[in-house]
C-alpha cells in the first residue's frame, strides 16, 4: 500500500509538469517528477522482488516501526520533497542542481 501515495504524488507532479509549461523552470517540476517516479520505481522493484507466494502485493501492515503502510508511503515522500525544496528555493540548491528538464 505504500506504493499508492508515492504513485499518486508522481502522477500529480507529472500533471503539474504537463499543464504548467511556463512554470517548469521556476519550480523545477521536471526534477520533482523525476525524483518521484524514481522513488516509485524503486518501491515497485522492492515490492516485486520481496513478494512471497500467496501474499497480496499491496499490504496494509508492516513489521517495522511504522505499521500503517499508507503513512509509511507519505513519510517516504518527505526526503524527496525536502531535496526538491532545497533545489528550488535556495541559492546553494540552484548551484548544485544546475541542470534543467
Amino acid at each position: 500500500m505504500w506504493l499508492v501515495p508515492i504513485l499518486g504524488a508522481a502522477a500529480i507532479s507529472f500533471l503539474l509538469f504537463a499543464l504548467l509549461p511556463q512554470q517548469r523552470k521556476r519550480y523545477r517540476l521536471g526534477l520533482l517528477s523525476l525524483m518521484l517516479f524514481g522513488l516509485s520505481l524503486l518501491v515497485f522493484a522492492d515490492k516485486f522482488f520481496s513478494m512471497q507466494p500467496g501474499e497480496p502485493f499491496l499490504e496494509e501492515k508492516t513489521d517495522g516501526i511504522i505499521e500503517n503502510t499508507f503513512v509509511l508511503g507519505l513519510l517516504m515522500l518527505a526526503p524527496v520533497v525536502a531535496v526538491w525544496l532545497f533545489a528550488t528555493f535556495t541559492q546553494a540548491g540552484k548551484k548544485v542542481f544546475s541542470f534543467d528538464f
